[in-house]
């Protein structure tokens, strides 16, 4: 992600959006390596408690089913979501519903299947990396209905 990107400087700007620093997101990429693997991709069906949904269209109907979705899953307690690009780079947090909905925004330009994970905001930052998700950036969406413990 470029954060200095026009449409992510118009996203920060967004009441309860803050940046997520990249340390944290080095953090993230560590736990992430160690989730099972299949060529490019998370070996979802060795993933405790798959789920997949196929969510075709677009707009504002296909936001409230992803979001209805998502809603379901250890993220959907979140207050917030975290996109994952790089491990080299800071990322911003969004109030969850609002980064859902958005999720074809946050990664506009990004040519990878897209990963999320959440966090709560109370007095500290919960960063919740076992609520990860996999968007495949068309349709089909992979994560899991238990907090995943890879670690």
């Amino acid at each position: 992600m470029h954060i200095d990107a026009s449409y992510i400087k118009e996203i920060r700007s967004r009441e309860g959006v803050f940046l997520v620093e990249q340390v944290v997101m080095a953090r993230f990429s560590d736990w992430f390596d160690l989730m099972p693997w299949c060529a490019t991709s998370i070996d979802w069906n060795q993933v405790p408690g798959f789920v997949k949904a196929r969510i075709p269209g677009g707009g504002e109907v296909w936001e409230g089913k992803v979001c209805e979705w998502a809603s379901g899953l250890p993220i959907g307690k979140c207050s917030h979501i975290v996109p994952y690009y790089r491990w080299k780079e800071p990322s911003i947090a969004l109030p969850f519903h609002f980064g859902i909905a958005n999720l074809d925004l946050l990664y506009a330009t990004y040519p990878n299947k897209a990963y999320v994970f959440g966090v709560d905001v109370g007095t500290s930052l919960d960063f919740q990396f076992g609520t990860v998700f996999e968007w495949d950036q068309m349709d089909t969406f992979r994560g899991s209905a238990e907090l995943i413990d890879f670690g």
